[in-house]
């Protein structure tokens, strides 16, 4: 009995909802955004506060994926400081997964999640990475408790880091390879009728990670800058939001239709590739080899690359409706 008590204080813990509430000062618009797509996947009359009761979600697998993206996000920010955007990335992915054990220990329906990931370019030669990487992380969402309708959507998001001296909701996304504006390449991959989603976010010093749909970035005057406290929102809410809002926009009806999409958008790889999976989808179940989708998609990026086989995160742990808003 007093085990059972302290499991449940360590998951009311673990899912506070004042881990997801604002600081004073953040911008009215922000707020008011991300309220707008988490109300997305939160049962009807719900409170912000909700968000951290498992029976307001439209499954358990969907509770535990917004909460491993909190805390993965959380992860992020502490990581600021001493990391480069890359090594942000990787601390936010590491956390990510590991955070996925953690979910299932306190709900036995949460432990068919599993959250895995890879480093593509990881032994790659730096003239390599520098040509070829489109976007920093390839995160794939797939099952129907975590992915609605269908398959599987893709989000490939571009990170930057802001200075310690500079508005933490400033985001410029002037950058270039040797291909071009990286906002030109996520641009093309940006495709809600098919699943697809391109997206920027900004880890700072701020407690939480801002995002923004690259549909939503201004272009005009040739400024390539945008404030995000008018036009993004958290991360966490994003993701869960677009992963499974259903039918009303598009998604992957199999792996080898992801693997075809890739193919129709060669010139953009990630430097990560990140796998969300849960069981109900048309080809997860728990008789696969572990992460049977990371491995087919990170071979798929290997082989057109020619590099050599780089060594998985073999953390990989078991881990509404529809409403109207902005893609």
């Amino acid at each position: 009995m007093r085990d059972a008590a302290q499991q449940e204080r360590d998951r009311q813990d673990w899912c506070l909802p004042s881990l997801v509430e604002f600081p004073p000062g953040t911008p009215a618009s922000f707020h008011e955004k991300t309220w707008k797509f988490r109300s997305v996947f939160l049962r009807d009359g719900a409170s912000p506060s909700d968000v951290s009761q498992l029976d307001q979600f439209a499954s358990p697998a969907q509770w535990a994926l917004y909460w491993c993206v909190v805390h993965a996000c959380r992860s992020a920010a502490n990581a600021v400081v001493a990391k480069v955007e890359d090594g942000v990335s990787g601390e936010f992915l590491k956390a990510l997964a590991s955070e996925v054990g953690t979910a299932s220990r306190f709900s036995a329906e949460s432990g068919n999640l599993q959250i895995a990931y890879s480093a593509i370019f990881e032994h790659a030669k730096p003239a390599v990475k520098e040509a070829d990487v489109g976007a920093d992380i390839l995160l794939i969402v797939a099952g129907q408790q975590v992915a609605g309708s269908g398959f599987a959507r893709a989000f490939w998001i571009q990170a930057k880091k802001a200075e310690a001296d500079t508005n933490p909701f400033t985001l410029h996304y002037d950058q270039k390879n040797s291909k071009g504006l990286q906002v030109d390449a996520l641009t093309k991959v940006h495709r809600p009728n098919r699943g697809s989603f391109g997206l920027y976010i900004q880890y700072s010093r701020l407690p939480y990670v801002p995002a923004v749909s690259v549909s939503n970035l201004p272009r005009e005057n040739g400024v390539l800058a945008a404030d995000l406290s008018d036009l993004g929102l958290c991360l966490p809410e994003y993701i869960v939001a677009h992963a499974g809002v259903g039918a009303r926009i598009g998604s992957f009806a199999d792996t080898a239709e992801i693997l075809a999409y890739l193919d129709e958008v060669s010139d953009m790889k990630p430097f990560y590739v990140a796998t969300v999976t849960a069981e109900g989808g048309l080809e997860l179940d728990q008789k696969r080899a572990n992460n049977q989708l990371l491995s087919t998609i990170t071979g798929h990026y290997r082989q057109r690359l020619g590099l050599n086989r780089v060594a998985e995160n073999d953390s990989a742990t078991h881990s509404q409706r529809d409403r109207d808003f902005e893609m």
